[in-house]
């Protein structure tokens, strides 16, 4: 799966374009784009589009609109431009509203009763190794519980190298 306009890995020199080269160089590819959300509310799905309107519909290699798929409600707050002092001041806002969302409940299916979020439900990505320390620490300062896992680079990890291999054949 690749979305260029999702470029997460970008900080890693990872490059998005090598995808559609891919893509491009085999007829054995074939895409399929995948449109509906269902990890976000309706109002960050609608926030996203409108973002994607403005500053990237007018490109040729402009995404498709998203759906909004998930049975998660837009609350006030949901979605929030906050600025922060430093680093750590972050750190510490984000380890405190993740305690806040332990407990609160969760639809995952329409025929099902919510359930409550856990913290095993959450998890934290950092943009470099050297961050982990601050985050672990403002997690723990919140009574949460840090385990940090990552590869030093994402192209040398097993699951990469399994990847690489099957598209060989």
């Amino acid at each position: 799966v690749g979305d260029q306009h999702q470029t997460i890995f970008r900080f890693r020199s990872a490059d998005p374009a090598q995808l559609q080269r891919f893509g491009d160089e085999t007829d054995r590819v074939r895409s399929l784009s995948l449109t509906t959300n269902f990890r976000a509310s309706d109002g960050l799905v609608s926030v996203a589009n409108s973002i994607l309107d403005r500053f990237l519909r007018s490109r040729a290699d402009s995404p498709l609109t998203m759906k909004h798929g998930s049975l998660h409600r837009l609350d006030r707050g949901d979605i929030a431009a906050l600025r922060f002092v430093s680093p750590t001041e972050q750190y510490k806002w984000g380890a405190n509203r993740l305690k806040s969302l332990l407990g609160t409940a969760y639809p995952e299916r329409t025929e099902s009763e919510p359930r409550v979020l856990a913290a095993q439900d959450m998890a934290v990505l950092v943009r470099c190794r050297r961050q982990m320390p601050a985050v672990v620490a403002a997690l723990r300062e919140e009574g949460l519980e840090a385990i940090v896992r990552g590869a030093d680079s994402l192209l040398v990890a097993p699951e990469a190298e399994m990847l690489a291999t099957a598209l060989e054949f």
